[in-house]
């Protein structure tokens, strides 16, 4: 009997050390594991900072002040939309009142990782595409930046810019280049996809535009789920021979009343800026 003990007592330390070794290599096992995900995660991270560089356009220096240089061009009152905290620089004395879906104090809170001070505040609360609330030719100019890629209905959105912009005011809207952004391997809308979108009012996106957003932007994304939720992406890719010939079809095929003033490359984006002609008789038609 006290044999037995002895023996029992001699194994308890060793089963304890097994016990703590192989708690110790689940630990170490846990560690690995947690290393990897973390390592996962910051490779994720990197990507998507990626996407999100490629996604905007390259406002360096040079470029930036390519934007500033067209914008001396705006005089006058008028409306930016959606510049939330990065409007655009105007020449003194011009009045600029912003336009947004949303309040600055429900942006700050949506945006929490922006700059709270730099985010405007919000003059007319309304649909930027629709702009509702905004009489029509009450306006010297309409400042769009990165807009219209995100409208389901781009042309109906350029023929409410021209409704509330005055004869001979300006429209400023810069588009990005898909070939620098995420749109990089989606192929371009072409016009006629733009034109039928306008010919029938589309309120609701295709199925078939979630799907190349998924296969090409954001592999492993649910397009049935995105079309359902109708979410909103970058609904139309163009490279700047598409943005000018957008604008360019618009006048000619559409009726719209403009005139290209300026064209420019600036960094991945491109700048347009079009005056609204003294004659708004092509308005009226462009149905």
């Amino acid at each position: 009997m006290n044999a037995n003990l002895t023996l029992r007592a001699m194994k308890f330390p060793i089963t304890l050390r097994k016990k703590a070794e192989r708690k110790v290599l689940r630990k170490k096992e846990e560690i690995l594991r947690l290393r990897e995900e973390i390592k996962t995660l910051k490779a994720e991270k990197k990507q998507a900072i990626r996407e999100v560089k490629r996604s905007f356009a390259d406002l360096s220096r040079e470029n930036f002040n390519r934007r500033r240089l067209i914008a001396t061009a705006l005089i006058g009152e008028g409306i930016e939309i959606g510049a939330l905290h990065f409007p655009l620089p105007v020449p003194e004395g011009t009045k600029v009142r912003y336009v947004d879906m949303s309040t600055k104090e429900e942006n700050i809170k949506r945006y929490p990782h922006l700059d709270a001070a730099a985010i405007v505040e919000t003059d007319y609360l309304c649909n930027g595409e629709s702009l509702e609330v905004i009489e029509d030719e009450s306006q010297d100019f309409v400042i769009s930046n990165h807009m219209l890629e995100h409208c389901i209905n781009p042309l109906g959105t350029l023929r409410n810019f021209l409704r509330v912009t005055r004869p001979g005011g300006l429209l400023f809207i810069t588009l990005p280049d898909k070939r620098f952004t995420f749109d990089a391997k989606r192929p371009v809308t072409p016009f006629a996809h733009i034109e039928e979108d306008f010919k029938i009012d589309r309120k609701v996106e295709d199925l078939e535009v979630y799907e190349l957003w998924a296969k090409y932007v954001r592999e492993g994304a649910d397009p049935i789920a995105l079309h359902r939720n109708q979410n909103n992406i970058h609904f139309h890719a163009w490279t700047q021979w598409e943005i000018l010939e957008m604008f360019i079809e618009a006048g000619r095929r559409l009726g719209f009343p403009l005139e290209i003033e300026w064209a420019a490359k600036s960094g991945g984006e491109f700048i347009v800026l079009l005056r609204k002609e003294e004659s708004t008789s092509g308005l009226e038609s462009a149905h």
